[in-house]
């Protein structure tokens, strides 16, 4: 079975429209709904946090215009990256 969002049929949000949702997230250490109707863990909004203040300005505008879920795929490869 895939459990993949279809974003043709399910607007998903961008990074730069959650972000300050996704800061919530890590603040309050609880999911919330995102722009969109979509929910994030804790464990997903830190890693694109985290990710997203590391970026220089160029890099951070790209990941600003990636939608939520291209976002958190990039977010999870960088971690994976920077911990070998």
């Amino acid at each position: 079975m895939n459990d993949a969002i279809d974003e043709k049929e399910y607007p998903v949000p961008s990074i730069g429209e959650s972000i300050e949702t996704l800061r919530k997230i890590v603040d309050t250490g609880s999911m919330l709904r995102l722009p969109g109707g979509l929910q994030c863990d804790l464990f997903s909004a830190s890693a694109i946090v985290q990710v997203y203040d590391a970026l220089s300005e160029a890099s951070r505008t790209k990941f600003e215009a990636m939608s939520l879920l291209k976002g958190q795929a990039v977010a999870f490869t960088l971690i994976a990256k920077a911990g070998k």
